[in-house]
């Protein structure tokens, strides 16, 4: 298992101008071996307060927008509408979905985030 600890930061407000509003977390604790794992778009368990939500997270560099070496941890929770900013979450990154990868396109990345949210809602945490 690979999960992380942090506060919830400001981020760029992509995900929110793409319709998948993302909170944006710090990694200040890390639990598992991040070597071994892919980069990329997982099915997330996040805690919240001792509330527990299903997320889509993504870690990477957000080669479709960066082209920096910067690691970040973002996660989807669908259907939730409060603010996060300033609260300590954990995230749990349960199963890969796919690697994270460069697209040509904004419509490309939101029809491809669109599959992931709706692929990862199948899955039981």
């Amino acid at each position: 298992m690979l999960a992380f600890e942090g506060l919830v930061v400001r981020g760029d407000g992509r995900g929110k101008e793409l319709g998948f509003p993302t909170a944006n977390v710090q990694m200040e604790k890390q639990v598992g071996d991040l070597e071994g794992s892919a980069l990329g778009v997982y099915v997330a368990r996040v805690e919240i307060g001792g509330d527990v939500k299903k997320g889509v997270a993504n870690i990477g560099k957000k080669p479709t927008f960066n082209r920096s070496d910067t690691l970040s941890l973002e996660v989807h929770i669908p259907g939730f509408t409060g603010d996060l900013y300033g609260q300590k979450v954990k995230v749990e990154l349960l199963k890969h979905l796919r690697e994270e990868v460069a697209f040509s396109s904004v419509n490309e990345l939101k029809k491809q985030i669109s599959a992931d949210v709706k692929r990862a809602t199948q899955y039981k945490i």
